[in-house]
């Protein structure tokens, strides 16, 4: 281990106790899903993503009301090879319409992190980026199947209540 691997080890060990010290009144933050927030993930592991980043809360809101951690995907900069479980969310404005966030959810990276770590509020994701961030988050935990079966089991109640409507109808028409 080198001086510079010590160093980013001994910052990290101070960033992680200024944490803990302010882990409890962080836990009463209400965050939403959907929103983005500048946060510290520390140093990473291997392939992990590490520093302080962009991140998209994942956790439903309830879940966000009472636990004292949240789930969320790290934005990154660069998207270097398109993947499935890889979102670009374009460039996204904030209130002052300048731009606030600019890259790609990435799915791969996705985590449980105490709301100590979230830094400041920097935008909301559009629905129709969270739908695409969903699909992404179910292909990567391959829960694809499930939500297939879903769709194939609604079109057939739907093809079958369809049914029951017009033969309703077509029997109120004969006793008119």
């Amino acid at each position: 281990m080198d001086i510079k691997d010590m160093q980013e080890d001994l910052d990290w060990l101070k960033q992680k106790i200024w944490l803990e010290h302010n882990a409890e009144s962080a836990k009463k933050r209400f965050v939403r899903r959907g929103q983005v927030y500048r946060v510290d993930l520390g140093t990473g592991v291997g392939a992990e993503i590490g520093k302080e980043r962009p991140c998209v809360v994942l956790q439903n809101d309830i879940g966000n009301f009472y636990s004292a951690n949240t789930v969320i995907a790290p934005v990154t900069s660069k998207n270097s090879r398109p993947l499935p479980t890889i979102v670009d969310v374009g460039t996204l404005k904030g209130s002052d319409d300048a731009a606030c966030l600019f890259g790609a959810v990435n799915l791969t990276q996705v985590r449980a992190v105490s709301k100590a770590r979230l830094g400041d509020y920097i935008t909301t994701v559009p629905v129709h980026i969270m739908r695409e961030v969903d699909a992404a988050l179910a292909r990567e935990l391959d829960l694809m199947h499930y939500f297939s079966d879903a769709l194939t089991r609604n079109e057939t109640l739907k093809a079958a209540n369809d049914a029951l409507k017009q033969e309703r109808d077509a029997s109120g028409r004969k006793e008119g």
